[in-house]
C-alpha cells in the first residue's frame, strides 16, 4: 500500500493546522488518494474554537461549517469526520480503522528563536502511533524535493530508507549519520576524528548495502557524516542543507521505544526547520 494512498489529517481548527491541511490536500493530489479530515472534541473542554457549552451534535455541526470553509472547493473530495474524546487516543483509533497510511499533523506553535512546540496531542501521537506520522511546520509551496533521513545504522533507519525511495522515485536522498569521535586521549586528535569519519563511512557501506534495494536505489542514498550530538547535528544539517523534510525511523511500541522518541527524536523535533516523518520500524 503506498504511503499517500489513504490520509489522515488531524486537526484543531488552528491557524499552524492550517499548514498540515495544505501539505495533506497536496499529498492527496495524487490520484486515488483518499483524504480523511478528523477533527476531536474533547468532553470536558470542547474545540478549540467551540467551547463544551452545547450539545455534541452542535459542536459538530459548526466544527464541519468551518471544516468545509477551510476545505473550499477541495471539500468535495475530503472525508470529515467529527469525534469526541481525548485527542491523541481518537486519532490513534481512527487511524487503526481507517488503515490510514499517513497521519498529518501540525504544530502547537512557535516560540522564539525558532523553537517549535510540538503539543501533547502530537507528543501523545510520536509514541502511539503506528502509522507513519507526518509533522508540518512549515508552508507548504511544493513537493517535498531535499530530503534526508536520520540515520544510526538500525532496522529502523533502513525501513525508513526503504520506503522514502519506494515513495519518492528519482529523489535524491541525504542519509545523515552523526557519530561522537572519542579524540580527547589521542595525541593527534584531528588524525583521530577523521578515522572515525572513515569507521562511519565503511559501517555506512555494509548497512546500505545489507537493506532489499535496488543498485539505483542505493545509488540515490547520498550519506552525510556529521561528527558531535545527533539531534544537534541532524538539526543543523537540515538547517544548512536547505531540506523541506527530514526523516525519522523509530523503533516499536513499549517502555524502551517511548524514552527514546520522548529524548532524542523529541530533541531533534524540537528545532527542526522543516517538516518531520517519524516511520516506525516494520513488526
Amino acid at each position: 500500500m503506498a504511503l499517500h494512498e489513504r490520509i489522515l489529517l488531524a486537526t484543531d481548527l488552528s491557524a499552524r493546522s492550517d499548514r498540515a491541511l495544505d501539505r495533506a490536500v497536496m499529498l492527496a493530489a495524487r490520484e486515488g488518494a483518499e483524504l480523511v479530515v478528523l477533527h476531536v472534541v474533547e468532553p470536558v473542554a470542547g474545540s478549540r474554537f467551540y467551547p463544551r457549552t452545547q450539545p455534541l451534535p452542535v459542536l459538530a455541526g459548526l466544527v464541519r461549517q468551518q471544516l468545509v470553509h477551510d476545505l473550499g472547493d477541495r471539500v468535495a473530495k475530503a472525508d470529515i469526520r467529527v469525534e469526541e474524546g481525548e485527542p491523541a487516543e481518537v486519532i490513534e483509533r481512527v487511524a487503526r480503522e481507517l488503515h490510514a497510511t499517513i497521519v498529518v499533523v501540525g504544530v502547537a506553535r512557535v516560540e522564539r528563536l525558532g523553537r517549535f512546540v510540538l503539543g501533547t496531542t502530537v507528543e501523545r501521537l510520536v509514541r502511539l502511533i503506528e502509522a507513519p506520522l507526518l509533522i508540518v511546520t512549515d508552508r507548504p509551496r511544493r513537493p517535498y524535493e531535499h530530503i534526508a533521513v536520520a540515520v544510526d545504522f538500525s532496522p529502523a533507519a533502513m525501513h525508513a530508507v526503504q520506503l522514502v525511495t519506494s515513495e519518492l522515485p528519482g529523489k535524491r536522498i541525504t542519509a545523515i549519520h552523526a557519530y561522537r569521535a572519542v579524540t580527547y586521549a589521542s595525541p593527534e586528535p584531528k588524525l583521530a576524528a577523521a578515522q572515525w569519519k572513515q569507521v562511519a563511512a565503511a559501517s555506512f557501506e555494509e548497512w546500505i548495502a545489507s537493506g532489499k534495494l535496488s543498485l539505483e536505489d542505493r545509488a540515490r542514498v547520498v550519506p552525510r557524516f556529521e561528527h558531535g550530538d545527533p539531534a544537534r547535528s541532524i538539526r543543523e544539517a537540515a538547517a544548512h542543507g536547505g531540506f523541506d523534510l527530514v526523516v525519522i525511523g523509530t523503533r516499536g511500541r513499549g517502555r524502551i521505544s517511548e524514552f527514546f522518541m520522548g529524548s532524542v527524536a523529541k530533541e531533534i523535533l524540537a528545532e527542526l526547520p522543516c517538516d518531520a516523518l517519524l516511520v516506525r520500524e516494520a513488526k
